[in-house]
């Protein structure tokens, strides 16, 4: 038996013995051990360790191909075994010191970040969908055939994709859940040539990330609400990297597991098969971190605050990383002294959508951002908006009302300095202007009506996420509302107040279907949005019946 055979393992022992923490972590040091067991016997295989130089040993084991994790276990046993060597063999061994690893304080938190060339460079690497997608089925052909021969190729890009916008730890990343949707039954994906053929479009890829927004996460280590960005640059990458996973998925395990993202060992992490494997094509020296993808994501955010206007950076990073205080999350943060606007892009929440929201775009960018309908004067755009579904002269009169409100609203947006909308627009984007409703932002730092709940107020900014309390509000309203308007006993001003209810609500859904779409607001109201309207159009008028009698 060889002398480092007999070191090594007494060395291994000795960590088990020692080791602390529970059974997960416990596994993984195991399997961790076993992988550097493995490397360390062959590259021992000729002759024992303590005979090679320096020079060899950097060569070989302390280089970038080798992860550090493992390079600090052998350092860790080279550092420990010197002495009892230099007894038994009667020889001096290398000088420790002059190895290719600095050997840090496990405690002491690092702060580096991927400097923006690399940041950029990976988001335009990632975000090559033609190319990625074919890679990532054919290799998924290879494990449907072999196992063996799979390398995880597309669960690792989604793995990369979910880092690029997301504050997310690696845990909550891997508990991506699997894609339960008819959407994706619709796609006819009953083989590889059905998936290699599969051409989104945009707003299917769109229909897809709207229906992981739709879902609650959260952060699986602080158990806080996480909330799932992606940008329109990653809505196609992340579309089909989602689809070829759940594709993946229901070929190999259709009911035994929950989530997406498999690398098939049993710690469920990336090795450096898999890590390389998927950046052949990119830079060699590039490697891949999950924490180091955070500090980033958050830095960069921090950063775009900080230089817009002045908030508290560690605070808002709080939020998208879901930490419980300012100081645990002030450990990953380092910011970086410059910016660039497509970060910013990136990193914004833009699922906001309504008159004042679509105004602020417009004064701004100079068009329409939703570009699906033209602008028109505030008092027609209502009505046309609405259609049929306002008949009652009561509730013309308020739309009048609310018209009037937009026109004024309008004439002082345009007064405004742009420099200060830009400015209110970040806030918004950023969620940093809270309104009394947890799912609306306001366009005032602070409200100012604050007896006006929300859903009404002029000055009020929906979200994305507000389709759901909506949607559900406004099936309640009709139910009330269908269950009264018949009975003479119920005052005529409850059923007029039932009814403008509706139409307020109706107009929220009807503004979110300029923005994001009829098959994604549909997916809220869970039914056909122009049988919806039909059924809103039949109503009585809350005063038919008054005026019958």
């Amino acid at each position: 038996v060889s002398l480092t055979k007999e070191l090594w393992f007494q060395f291994v022992r000795w960590k088990l013995k020692n080791m602390q923490g529970n059974r997960e972590t416990s596994l993984h040091r195991v399997s961790g051990f076993r992988y550097t067991t493995k490397l360390l016997a062959e590259f021992t295989a000729t002759k024992e360790i303590y005979e090679f130089s320096v020079n060899e040993l950097n060569l070989g084991i302390f280089n970038n191909n080798i992860p550090k994790k493992y390079q600090k276990e052998i350092f860790s046993f080279l550092y420990n075994i010197k002495q009892t060597v230099e007894q038994k063999t009667g020889k001096k061994l290398f000088n420790v010191s002059k190895l290719n690893f600095k050997y840090e304080n496990t405690n002491k938190q690092e702060k580096e970040i991927y400097s923006v060339d690399e940041y950029l460079a990976l988001y335009n690497y990632v975000s090559d969908f033609e190319s990625h997608r074919l890679l990532a089925i054919s290799d998924v052909e290879k494990g449907l055939n072999n196992k063996k021969g799979y390398k995880k190729y597309d669960s690792f890009w989604l793995y990369v994709l979910l880092h690029m916008s997301n504050g997310w730890r690696n845990g909550t990343v891997l508990e991506f859940p699997r894609f339960h949707n008819p959407i994706f039954d619709k796609l006819n994906l009953n083989s590889l040539e059905s998936l290699e053929n599969l051409q989104l479009t945009y707003n299917e890829a769109e229909q897809i990330v709207k229906y992981y927004q739709m879902q609650w996460f959260e952060h699986n280590k602080t158990k806080e609400k996480a909330t799932f960005y992606c940008s329109s640059v990653l809505t196609l990458p992340m579309a089909y990297a989602i689809v070829i996973c759940e594709f993946r998925c229901r070929k190999l395990h259709l009911h035994n597991e929950n989530n997406l993202i498999h690398f098939y060992n049993s710690r469920n992490n990336v090795t450096p098969t898999i890590h390389d494997g998927f950046f052949k094509n990119h830079n060699s020296e590039f490697k891949f971190e999950s924490r180091k993808m955070n500090r980033t994501v958050l830095t960069y955010t921090s950063s775009i605050i900080e230089s817009t206007f002045n908030g508290d950076p560690i605070e808002i990073a709080r939020h998208l990383r879901g930490h419980t205080t300012s100081e645990t999350t002030n450990i990953y943060i380092q910011l970086p002294q410059e910016h660039l606007d497509f970060i910013s892009e990136q990193l914004f929440d833009t699922g906001y959508f309504g008159f004042i929201y679509n105004q602020v775009n417009h004064l701004l960018i100079g068009e329409n951002p939703t570009n699906r309908i033209e602008q028109t004067k505030a008092s027609n755009e209502l009505k046309e908006m609405l259609g049929d579904v306002v008949k009652l002269e009561d509730t013309t009169s308020y739309l009048k009302q609310l018209s009037q409100e937009r026109d004024d609203l309008g004439k002082y947006l345009e007064e405004m300095p742009k420099e200060e909308l830009k400015n209110r627009l970040n806030l918004i984007n950023l969620g940093l202007s809270p309104a009394k409703e947890e799912t609306y932002q306001c366009f005032f730092s602070s409200c100012i009506a604050k007896k006006i709940d929300c859903n009404k107020c002029p000055f009020s900014i929906p979200h994305f996420y507000s389709l759901n309390s909506i949607s559900k509000r406004i099936k309640r309203t009709l139910k009330s509302y269908q269950e009264i308007v018949c009975n003479q006993e119920i005052p005529v001003g409850e059923k007029i107040r039932l009814y403008n209810l509706l139409i307020i609500d109706y107009k929220s859904i009807m503004e979110a279907k300029q923005k994001f779409g009829n098959e994604i607001v549909e997916m809220f109201i869970d039914s056909d949005l122009n049988e919806f309207s039909r059924l809103l159009v039949e109503l009585p008028d809350p005063q038919y019946f008054e005026n019958i009698y």
